[in-house]
């Protein structure tokens, strides 16, 4: 979706989504390039998606009454509206009651769809998550963290917004019932923070594409969970300010491409006790010299007019 078109949506959805507001464009030579890959590449591929597509047509004309293609409508490139047709994996009656998001073991869906979604992912959300969820979530956690090398979860804390009503716990888990991802964000008022997020990635290097799909799919879920909370900004808990690696990168351009507008947010920490002053005073140490840390300061004192004298 193009960038003005995703902030119109969400202007009008009632949800505003902070990131960044201007994203790179695919014009000009990168345009024609990734158009010409597209089609080279699908000439090369439909002799045998032509064989798949007759065998399941074949297949679902013989399991259930109905039509074998079904059509809906999408939003592309520039905002784009275009239709798609699907091999139908659901009963023709499936929406007589209205749209709803497809659920496990979902008594919709055909004998032959099963076999079709057979890598569907599910999504999970809860306001108030169980210790055994906590208890989840800080398993699969850890393991990110391991490999990524970035402290730990903290239950204590995760119970302590439990007991607020501050916390948003929410998965997506594929037919087995394995976390590909994982994030829990901060509730706090109006705004809806990411706190953590992880993914299975590095356990799973086979399907880190259907991994990349699944956390795209649950950040939009968690947005349409943060609204149906009333909630008005949802925050992807920052960008780097100046990102040094491909992954820095790689980060910054996902976060980008569901809109949205650039905001500094000022958060602070302010300690009740000594061993609490000596922690602030340790995580400045490890922060002074970070970018989001003096574009922080710098704004600061551009706002209150102080020098750094």
């Amino acid at each position: 979706m193009h960038s003005n078109n995703v902030n119109n949506f969400f202007k009008d959805y009632g949800l505003s989504i902070v990131t960044y507001r201007n994203l790179n464009k695919a014009v000009g030579w990168n345009r024609f390039m990734k158009r010409t890959f597209d089609l080279f590449f699908c000439m090369l591929a439909l002799p045998f998606a032509i064989i798949v597509i007759i065998a399941f047509s074949l297949l679902i004309r013989l399991d259930s009454k109905g039509p074998v293609f079904y059509t809906q409508i999408r939003v592309g490139l520039d905002g784009r509206y275009f239709r798609v047709c699907k091999l139908r994996s659901m009963y023709i009656d499936a929406e007589k009651d209205g749209e709803k998001f497809a659920v496990k073991n979902d008594p919709r869906v055909t004998r032959i769809g099963r076999i079709m979604r057979k890598a569907r992912i599910y999504h999970k959300s809860y306001t108030n998550p169980s210790d055994n969820l906590l208890e989840r979530f800080i398993a699969f956690f850890d393991t990110f963290s391991k490999n990524k090398k970035i402290p730990k979860a903290n239950m204590g804390r995760l119970k302590e917004l439990r007991a607020q009503g501050a916390i948003l716990l929410s998965f997506v888990e594929d037919e087995q019932e394995q976390i590909l991802c994982s994030h829990v964000h901060v509730v706090n008022g109006r705004c809806c923070s990411l706190l953590h997020s992880a993914s299975a990635r590095f356990d799973n290097r086979d399907i880190r594409n259907v991994i990349g799909r699944a956390n795209r799919y649950l950040h939009w879920m968690d947005i349409c969970e943060a609204k149906s909370m009333g909630v008005d900004w949802y925050d992807f808990g920052g960008l780097f300010v100046d990102s040094k690696s491909a992954e820095e990168e790689h980060i910054n351009r996902f976060k980008k491409e569901f809109g949205g507008q650039e905001v500094d947010v000022d958060k602070r920490i302010y300690p009740n006790s000594i061993i609490g002053k000596m922690v602030v005073f340790l995580f400045w140490v490890k922060m002074r010299k970070r970018p989001e840390f003096l574009r922080g300061k710098a704004k600061w004192q551009q706002r209150y007019s102080i020098s750094d004298t």
